[in-house]
C-alpha cells in the first residue's frame, strides 16, 4: 500500500543469558581467568546490567568505543561526558569513577612500595 513503510525487522543483540557460556563474561572469567577478557567484558562484569534493548556487553563495547578503546582516556573523562554514553547514568558513571579511583590508589601504593624497596 502506498504511504505505508514496510516494517523492517531489526537484528536484536543477544542478552548475556542468551549467549553461549563461552561468550558470557562471567563464565569466561571463571573458566579462563579475568586476564582472558576484553576491556568491555571486564566492564560488563563490574557494571552488571544493561538497559532495555541493550545488553550490558553491548553497552560496554559502546563505552569503550566512546573513549577510543583507551582506559587512559576513560580515566580522564569528565563525569558529565560519561553520561553522554547511551545507557550510562549516574550510578554507572559513579561505578566507573570508583574503579578508576581504585586504580589510581593502587598505582600510588605500588610506586611507594617500589621506592622503599629500592632503598
Amino acid at each position: 500500500m502506498k504511504g505505508y513503510k514496510e516494517f523492517e525487522k531489526e537484528e536484536r543483540t543477544l542478552t548475556v543469558k542468551e549467549m553461549s557460556p563461552d561468550e558470557q563474561p562471567r563464565e569466561r572469567a571463571l573458566k579462563y581467568g579475568c586476564g582472558a577478557l576484553t576491556l568491555a567484558e571486564l566492564w560488563a562484569l563490574i557494571l552488571r546490567t544493561g538497559i532495555t534493548g541493550t545488553p550490558i556487553t553491548q553497552l560496554c563495547r559502546d563505552l569503550m568505543n566512546f573513549c577510543g578503546g583507551s582506559l587512559y582516556q576513560l580515566e580522564r573523562m569528565e563525569f558529565e561526558r560519561l553520561l553522554e554514553v547511551d545507557g550510562i547514568g549516574v550510578t554507572k558513571a559513579l561505578q566507573i569513577g570508583a574503579v578508576m579511583e581504585l586504580v589510581r590508589r593502587y598505582n600510588k601504593e605500588q610506586v611507594g612500595k617500589r621506592i622503599i624497596a629500592v632503598r
